[in-house]
C-alpha cells in the first residue's frame, strides 16, 4: 500500500512538477492529510538529480504552504460565528478547553504559530484556532511565513542532500508529528495542573 502511494506521489510530481508540489502543499495546509513533507523531500531529490530546479521547488513549496495557512486562517475568521455555533461554544466568556487554547494562543501566539508549521498535521488546527481566536492577522501571517520558510528549507534540503534515500528519511515525519503533539499536550496538562 505504501509503495503504491509513494509511486503515485512520484508520478504526480514528475508529471506536473511545481504545480503538483504547490497543490499538495496548499491542500495539505488546509487540513487533508496529504504527504506534503514527503512531496517536498521528493522534489528536493529530483532537484539534486537535475529534473527540478531547487529554487522553483523552494518557491512552489513555500507559496503552497504559506497561502494555504493564510487561507485557512481567514476562512476560520470569516466563519467564526458559524463554527462556534456548530461546536456549541459561546463567543464571549468562553471557558473550558477552547477558552484555554484561545488564552494560550493570545499570550504565545507568534511562537505557537511558527513552531506548529514544523509539526505538519498540527499546523491546520493551529491555523483554524488562530482564525477563530482574536489573534491579530499580522501576527499570524508573519509567524506562518517564518515557520513555513524553515519547514520548506528543511524538507527540500533533506531531499536535495540525501537524494535517493528520501523515502527512509520521510518515514520519520509521522513519529515527529506524534512526538510534537505529545509535547504540546503535556505542556497544556502541566500548565493546567499548576493553576489548581
Amino acid at each position: 500500500m505504501t509503495g503504491t502511494i509513494t509511486g503515485a506521489l512520484l508520478s504526480f510530481l514528475l508529471l506536473y512538477k511545481y504545480w503538483a508540489l504547490f497543490a499538495l502543499e496548499f491542500i495539505s495546509a488546509l487540513g487533508p492529510p496529504l504527504p506534503s513533507a514527503a512531496a517536498l523531500v521528493a522534489s528536493g531529490m529530483f532537484a539534486s538529480q537535475g529534473y527540478f530546479s531547487l529554487a522553483l521547488v523552494l518557491i512552489a513549496g513555500f507559496l503552497g504552504n504559506a497561502l494555504g495557512d493564510i487561507s485557512l486562517f481567514f476562512l476560520a475568521r470569516r466563519f467564526r460565528k458559524s463554527i462556534l455555533r456548530f461546536l456549541k461554544i459561546k463567543e464571549k466568556g468562553n471557558s473550558g478547553f477552547i477558552g484555554k487554547i484561545e488564552k494560550y494562543l493570545y499570550s504565545h501566539s507568534w511562537i505557537t504559530v511558527a513552531a506548529s508549521r514544523l509539526s505538519g498535521a498540527g499546523s491546520p488546527a493551529v491555523s483554524a484556532l488562530s482564525g477563530i481566536s482574536d489573534m491579530p492577522a499580522a501576527t499570524f501571517v508573519t509567524a506562518a511565513i517564518a515557520g513555513e520558510t524553515v519547514y520548506t528549507l528543511l524538507y527540500a534540503f533533506i531531499g536535495y542532500f540525501v537524494g535517493v534515500e528520501w523515502e527512509d528519511i520521510s518515514n520519520f515525519a509521522l513519529p515527529a508529528i506524534i512526538v510534537t503533539i505529545a509535547i504540546i499536550a503535556a505542556f497544556f496538562l502541566y500548565k493546567d495542573s499548576k493553576k489548581r
